[in-house]
């Protein structure tokens, strides 16, 4: 029932800013592949090789 509820709400809310449910989950669909690919791109940067304390 909670379920059922808070999609209302979230709906209400989309319209309310003029933007349709598919639009907005076509946007957090671009977020997460943009945000990943950022993210892939930081873990390479730090993988520096570390020195080794007896160098």
């Amino acid at each position: 029932m909670d379920l059922l509820l808070r999609r209302q709400r979230r709906l209400e809310r989309l319209e309310d800013i003029g933007c349709s449910s598919t639009d907005f989950d076509q946007l957090m669909a671009e977020r997460r592949v943009s945000s990943s690919t950022a993210g892939k791109n930081q873990k390479n940067r730090r993988s520096r090789r570390k020195k080794s304390f007896f160098r």
